[in-house]
């Protein structure tokens, strides 16, 4: 399985990053996106099983992206991961058959949780 991990805060994707032993977990490979144009040149140019995107970010959010990629590969199953709790993005994740929505700061454990559920799902 591998995973793309996208928020405008890089310091957010790395600490995610190195915070799971990802391999562990049945995670090949973990790619990184700082925006939604990075995220989606790593879609088309790599194997992506599991999205796992901010929603508030500069130029085009997390809901603009998971709108694209469901366009894209049906086959990318989608987690938003925000610090923004809202009514709104939750009804916006559901339309979109986002796999889950969990607020930061997030425990490591409920992120490994979050990505066996994933690998046992794919």
């Amino acid at each position: 399985m591998n995973v793309l991990l996208v928020d405008d805060q890089e310091l957010i994707v790395n600490s995610i990053k190195e915070g799971l032993t990802w391999d562990k977990l049945g995670v090949d490979k973990v790619y990184c996106a700082t925006n939604s144009y990075e995220a989606k040149f790593l879609i088309m140019n790599y194997p992506i099983d599991l999205l796992i995107t901010d929603i508030e970010m500069p130029e085009e959010d997390g809901i603009a992206l998971a709108e694209w990629v469901q366009e894209f590969s049906e086959e990318i199953i989608i987690v938003f991961l925000t610090s923004h709790p809202s009514f709104q993005y939750a009804r916006e994740g559901l339309r979109l058959h986002v796999f889950d929505y969990l607020l930061q700061p997030i425990r490591f454990s409920e992120l490994s949780d979050l990505v066996s559920r994933v690998e046992h799902q794919i």
